[in-house]
């Protein structure tokens, strides 16, 4: 059987954005490495007395500078270990944004920069316009982010014939990239009840084509350690510092009890290539500009048979914001796509993709025939998951001023609410969703925020 984890040869990607990712940023959440200094904590004075035990935290390797390359060879490359400290590379946006209309001059003959869109992370993105066309322009402050693991896993991903941005031009010391302008529309914007089967289709025969075609040894582990330090986001910034909730301590032992089981579930899965944010935001509408999608475009034995044979269905969709990609649990971006945080659908809407997802999974070998446990695999990885993002949507706000997600935590809640009642393993979260109220108290604390914030606006 097939578990997309075979190819265990030296891997320097594993090399490099392993060490530069999990040996840093114990609470953080995300696999990328930012200094200390900018990794703003739960400040001391209201820090509650945690319920996980973490892992020490090391500090990243050293390393050469590759040299540069129009292609990254990714058997020979050795990419430095640590990211940039050079204290002339600014942050400030103004003088980030000139810097980098200054490093694009020297590219394109451009006509307009317009910012495009901004993420969860520190990255911001500008949509240029130019006699080449219209193309991406990529900020990531280097003290903050790294822009290798982008460069390497989006290589990874075009060579597998997956519809991921072009790289047409780099200054990883500086944080700039220039890339594929993949157009404005993304799944979000476009999903609704007609075209949504001809659209998961093309989602789902993407994530089993990463599957297939990734070996998960070439990108970090997703291991016990990550999985505790995702659940450490829910207990350290949604229920003490958003919610300012102490958990006596024997609800505390049933919560710890739980996350145990909900890693060792995530564990015992086929270790596969996971995108980690495969939801509609980060998905691209790349085909039939007129939305007048065809539901019988892909069949089942034609995406079968295209999966296969290395081809791209004619729907792909265009895949951004794959930097973070690990090997993980394989049902991790099934989870990520149809128990979606910012978009919703039916139960039994969303069993028959499950179910579609697990009759590729099984053509491909990459699991056996189960497909009761493939269900409680994908409910309870969606329970880890989506604790995860509650608390990253409370560190949004709390460490970052992101006030925008605030609005993005109740359907999350709404799904853990759903589905912890039906697990034994999954019980002390149920209970703790009733026995706390977690809804209403998440909503006095998100209408707190958003008056005091519109007093200090005003």
């Amino acid at each position: 059987m097939r578990t997309g984890d075979d190819d265990v040869r030296k891997n320097p990607i594993v090399d490099a954005i392993a060490k530069t990712s999990l040996e840093t940023t114990v609470r953080t959440g995300r696999i990328r490495p930012i200094r200390e200094k900018y990794r703003r904590s739960i400040p001391r004075s209201r820090r509650r007395r945690t319920m996980i035990e973490r892992s020490s935290e090391r500090s990243p390797g050293q390393g050469k500078n590759p040299p540069r390359k129009s292609r990254i060879d990714l058997r020979k490359r050795s990419m430095p270990l640590s990211i940039t400290t050079d204290p002339a590379i600014t942050t400030d946006p103004a003088s980030r944004r000139a810097e980098l209309i200054d490093w694009l001059g020297g590219i394109l003959d451009m006509s307009s920069v317009e910012r495009a869109s901004c993420d969860a992370s520190f990255r911001s993105y500008y949509r240029v316009e130019s006699t080449a066309g219209y193309r991406i322009a990529m900020d990531a402050p280097p003290q903050m982010e790294d822009c290798r693991p982008f460069v390497a896993i989006g290589e990874l991903l075009r060579r597998a014939n997956l519809r991921v941005p072009a790289l047409y031009a780099q200054d990883i010391e500086r944080g700039f990239l220039l890339l594929e302008d993949l157009g404005h529309r993304s799944y979000f914007d476009i999903l609704d009840e007609d075209n949504a089967d001809a659209l998961y289709e093309a989602a789902i025969s993407s994530i089993v084509a990463m599957q297939c075609r990734i070996p998960a040894a070439r990108v970090p582990p997703f291991d016990a350690t990550l999985l505790r330090t995702e659940l450490d986001l829910f207990t350290d910034w949604f229920l003490a510092e958003h919610l300012r909730i102490d958990l006596p301590r024997d609800l505390r032992s049933a919560v710890v009890e739980c996350f145990d089981d909900l890693i060792r579930i995530c564990l015992e899965q086929p270790r596969v290539f996971v995108h980690r944010d495969y939801h509609s935001r980060n998905l691209m509408a790349m085909a039939d500009r007129s939305l007048g999608v065809d539901s019988k475009a892909t069949t089942r034995s034609q995406a079968i048979s295209q999966t296969r044979q290395g081809s791209t269905p004619p729907l792909s969709p265009g895949i951004i914001d794959f930097q973070d990609a690990v090997a993980g649990p394989i049902t991790y971006d099934a989870v990520s796509l149809l128990r979606d945080a910012y978009i919703r659908w039916p139960a039994e809407r969303v069993r028959r993709w499950v179910d579609r997802i697990h009759e590729l999974s099984v053509a491909h070998r990459l699991i056996p025939a189960d497909r009761a446990r493939f269900h409680r695999w994908f409910d309870l990885t969606g329970i880890q998951r989506h604790l995860k993002i509650v608390g990253i949507f409370a560190r949004l706000w709390h460490r970052d001023a992101k006030a925008r997600y605030l609005d993005d935590i109740p359907p999350v809640l709404a799904y853990l609410a759903e589905i912890a009642p039906l697990y034994q393993e999954s019980e002390a979260i149920a209970h703790l969703l009733e026995g706390f109220d977690l809804a209403e108290r998440e909503k006095e604390a998100r209408q707190r925020i958003l008056a005091e914030k519109e007093v200090v606006s005003t």
